[in-house]
């Protein structure tokens, strides 16, 4: 019988033709894939170090897969292993990609001096806030009184079904993308989604109409906000949330009206700063 012309595969070498490539990229990106989980695993309510069996039961993953991408992470100075416990904590290299993304915000730059003008009483909090898949995350804050804590430094993240940051985010996209969010959070919010999407419609009325929207202890007893969308391109593809927020006896219904309508106009004046620059 002849011989077939067609090589022989080369151990420990893969082939496009045999799927050899595609199968190596798809397993990097599995492994990718698991790294993060590791790292979003760490919450800043933790109060120590993590054992691997609580980022194992954290990320689904298996305990020897945990331990491995750890000290992967931790070779590449994003985790951080104690010596005496063993257990892990996030690296200060995880901060090279938040100083990257913050220095690319030009609306940092812009919004403090506004912030600084507004009528925002004692012992509130300002901010400025992204989407993050489910939830907004704070990317400028200032606080005029450090005794109270908002959760509004940069990095913290709050729901979007269940905060006015979250529903200012929602009334500030165009109604495609909006009725796509609003899907994917009801699948994310399914026991609650009934009383989630009253409050919602009830903030995107108020925004249609007024600019702003406000909770008063709907999400958390201690604190009323109030929340502004702004919209950085005239597709709105680009919107964050500018939120005011502190205690209900420092924000009452009327200050929270006023605030709302100081900060719409400052709201304009950042879209029309930044639409201009396009």
């Amino acid at each position: 019988m002849p011989r077939s012309s067609k090589p022989e595969p080369v151990a420990g070498k893969s082939h496009a033709d045999d799927g050899g490539s595609d199968l190596a990229e798809t397993r990097a990106a599995a492994t990718l894939v698991r790294g993060i989980r590791v790292l979003e695993a760490f919450r800043s309510s933790d109060n120590g170090p993590l054992a691997n069996k609580e980022v194992t039961e954290r990320t689904g993953l298996p305990k020897a897969t945990v331990s491995r991408l750890i000290h992967a992470l931790a070779d590449m100075g994003y985790v951080a292993i104690d010596p005496k416990s063993g257990g892990y904590s996030l690296a200060p290299g995880v901060l090279s990609f938040a100083h990257i993304f913050l220095s690319r915000l030009d609306i940092r730059l812009q919004i403090r001096p506004l912030m600084q003008r507004l009528s925002a009483p004692p012992g509130t909090t300002l901010l400025l806030a992204v989407r993050d898949r489910f939830q907004m995350t704070t990317v400028e804050a200032m606080e005029s009184d450090p005794g109270f804590q908002l959760r509004a430094w940069v990095g913290a993240s709050v729901p979007i079904a269940l905060t006015a940051s979250g529903h200012a985010y929602l009334a500030g996209l165009l109604p495609a993308a909006r009725t796509r969010l609003l899907e994917k959070l009801s699948a994310e919010h399914t026991d609650s989604w009934r009383a989630f999407s009253k409050s919602i419609d009830r903030s995107l009325r108020a925004v249609a109409a007024n600019g702003y929207c406000f909770e008063q202890g709907e999400w958390k007893p201690h604190l009323s906000e109030v929340a502004v969308p702004v919209a950085l391109d005239p597709n709105r593809d680009n919107v964050m949330s500018f939120v005011c927020g502190g205690p209900p006896k420092l924000l009452p219904e009327k200050k929270l009206e006023q605030m709302g309508l100081e900060m719409v106009e400052c709201a304009r004046e950042l879209e029309r700063f930044f639409n201009r620059e396009l």
